[in-house]
């Protein structure tokens, strides 16, 4: 997660949820175990999502149709059934998530205000934080913006609600908005599309302080080396290559499940 810039660490989002999802797996791609390099069905799915919305905002709006939305979707999906846990999963998730994304990119937008297009899709931006010491590297997937420039909506897509990875989110956009734009976002969302919940947070810029805090706990841990355990998982664990390796390490030195979202001093 921590890469070296000008000699500066770079804080990365992608590299944080992959630690965040399992650090066992992330510690031991770092350390070049191929079987860690196999992708998840729901980084797949994830991949799958990313596309099609990014290709709906592209399109004419006379064009954005459910159709639209189908030829997008299929177009991106994968082929790689063996990843899934079944056939059968392999085709729910696929058909459920484009019901989703209809409900999420035709449906009524008054229940959260935004109108128009994003004014950034899909873009990585970085800023410097100076209490921290460190670069913040983001891939911002939808950010709405009025014209009068009081509105800042960052909307983010997955495939399944992670409560530490959305909190992570929270935090490092709620710090990103304040040093890179100059304000903190009027509102932060995380669409978990498989489950059908929209987590919503409004910060303000006493927040800021509780946020760097907790980048700077997550940067105070030795994320290469794998010895944090993360548990209530077991749908991600189940076809994980690693789980053997996990399970045996893990047992041989008792180390103790972490969860950065639970450790203390952090302000949720």
């Amino acid at each position: 997660m921590a890469e070296q810039r000008s000699g500066k660490a770079m804080l990365e989002d992608y590299r944080l949820e992959d630690w965040l999802r399992c650090p066992y797996r992330y510690a031991r791609k770092r350390a070049s175990d191929r079987r860690a390099d196999r992708l998840h069905w729901r980084q797949l799915a994830q991949y799958a999502i990313s596309h099609t919305v990014n290709g709906f905002y592209q399109l004419p709006v006379q064009s954005r149709k459910r159709e639209a939305i189908n030829r997008l979707l299929e177009g991106r999906w994968t082929n790689k059934v063996d990843s899934f846990e079944s056939a059968t999963q392999y085709e729910h998730v696929k058909a459920l998530l484009k019901v989703r994304l209809y409900q999420l990119l035709l449906g009524r937008k008054s229940f959260d205000g935004i109108n128009g297009d994003p004014i950034i899709a899909f873009e990585r931006f970085e800023t410097y934080v100076q209490p921290l010491g460190t670069t913040l590297s983001v891939i911002f997937h939808s950010v709405f913006g009025e014209a009068d420039g009081r509105e800042l909506v960052i909307r983010k897509y997955t495939v399944n609600a992670d409560r530490d990875i959305s909190e992570a989110f929270r935090h490092l956009v709620t710090v990103f908005g304040y040093y890179a734009f100059g304000r903190v976002p009027s509102r932060i969302e995380v669409h978990a599309l498989l489950d059908g919940t929209v987590q919503c947070w409004q910060p303000d810029a006493a927040a800021v302080c509780a946020s760097v805090d907790y980048l700077r706990l997550l940067l105070s841990f030795e994320m290469d080396e794998g010895g944090i355990r993360k548990s209530g998982d077991a749908a991600e664990c189940r076809t994980c290559p690693l789980r053997g390796d996990c399970l045996a390490e893990g047992a041989r030195s008792s180390v103790e499940e972490v969860s950065p979202t639970c450790m203390p001093g952090i302000v949720m």
